[in-house]
């Protein structure tokens, strides 16, 4: 995992990306905003996979089961939605994928 900083999106660009990903009014109203404070600040492939960690674990405390699963199955997506660069993007899903496999 390399320590490559990126600007995130800005507010309005980030916001079309994950509503690309998603446009679930649910998601808009509780999910997305935990990830847009971050929108055009710098940060590492960690931050970012941090990020949507923080977030779904925020936001899907209060979902259903299956609802939960079908969030966690499109974090990839929002990586890829919210880390304009491959590199860091692929990193980022990788420490993503290693923080779902840590038992709490």
């Amino acid at each position: 995992m390399t320590g490559k900083v990126i600007t995130l999106p800005q507010r309005d660009e980030m916001l079309a990306r994950l509503l690309a990903v998603n446009d679930d009014v649910k998601l808009r109203a509780r999910f997305y905003p935990k990830i847009l404070d971050y929108a055009g600040s710098a940060k590492t492939a960690q931050s970012v996979g941090m990020i949507l960690m923080h977030a779904y674990h925020t936001y899907s405390d209060y979902l259903p089961d299956m609802e939960a699963i079908c969030l966690h199955i499109e974090l990839p997506d929002f990586v890829d939605a919210i880390a304009p660069d491959a590199e860091v993007a692929r990193d980022a899903k990788v420490f993503l994928q290693k923080m779902l496999m840590t038992p709490e």
